[in-house]
């Protein structure tokens, strides 16, 4: 039997997505009996929750796995919207848990690679899918996190051709992105889940540190596809929230003779 999989779909704004979004988990080649759909929706300002009550709910079951609805009445960011589907998932007894972005869609096999992945080592904590443009699925979006000696995390391959990568299935990275990722429940459950602190942006590197530390593995299925709808943007915001947390994890997780080391480049920047 395969392993029990909860899908957790954090909506923010998602209008615009929603439909090919369904579409795609309709077509997921796993066994609807073992997988559930989450659905936390953050407290969009849009028609997100109009379309997920009438139009999405309805196929439960049916055209698409149970689901599960957790509405929310205000914006609990990235972290803890998708714990609050990892702690309904492992009531629900998953085995493990996949994240996907509100613009993010997934190709059919693209679960059950992954799964397979994880399932060939115990010692794999996460199983981040190839990430394709959406707008332009001949280019790549991340092939896996790095992270900068300062604590910048950044996608690797990012606007390359999926042609000219040289990444290969189980290859280890550093963290995985948080827009198409499988964890291991037991992991999770060793590890802790995403830091509510963070909100957005960096929640994502930190947990895979923490994966990593914990003597877990974080990889790369190149044969998991998803196809993510990204475009760099600048704000302010953004900006803050990135700033904020590279200095919290970069300061929580070294010690304190290697922040010494790198007080200069820190200064610097």
């Amino acid at each position: 039997m395969k392993p029990k999989v909860a899908l957790i779909y954090l909506s923010y704004f998602s209008e615009p997505y929603l439909d090919e979004v369904i579409l795609s988990l309709s077509k997921l080649n796993y066994p609807k009996d073992q997988l559930m759909l989450i659905i936390v929706e953050n407290a969009s300002t849009d028609r997100s929750d109009a379309i997920i009550r009438e139009q999405v709910l309805p196929k439960s079951g049916k055209e698409l796995p149970e689901i599960i609805y957790l509405p929310q009445e205000k914006n609990t960011g990235f972290a803890s919207g998708n714990n609050l589907g990892i702690q309904r998932a492992l009531l629900e007894g998953a085995e493990y848990v996949y994240f996907l972005n509100n613009d993010a869609k997934l190709q059919s096999d693209a679960l059950r690679h992954a799964i397979a992945l994880a399932e060939s080592d115990v010692k794999i904590g996460s199983v981040q899918s190839l990430m394709l443009l959406w707008q332009n699925p001949q280019k790549v979006n991340s092939t896996g996190g790095m992270v900068h000696f300062l604590g910048f995390g950044f996608v690797r391959d990012n606007g390359e051709f999926v042609k000219n990568i040289t990444a290969k299935e189980g290859e280890e990275i550093a963290y995985a992105s948080g827009a198409a990722v499988l964890y291991r429940a037991r992991t999770l459950q060793e590890v802790g889940l995403l830091d509510p602190y963070l909100f957005l942006y960096h929640e994502d590197l930190e947990l895979g540190w923490r994966i990593r530390l914990a003597g877990y593995r974080n990889v790369l299925s190149v044969k998991s596809i998803a196809y993510h709808h990204y475009e760099f943007s600048r704000s302010i915001q953004k900006y803050y929230w990135m700033e904020r947390n590279r200095l919290f994890v970069h300061f929580s997780h070294l010690k304190l003779s290697t922040l010494v080391l790198l007080s200069p480049w820190l200064f610097g920047l």
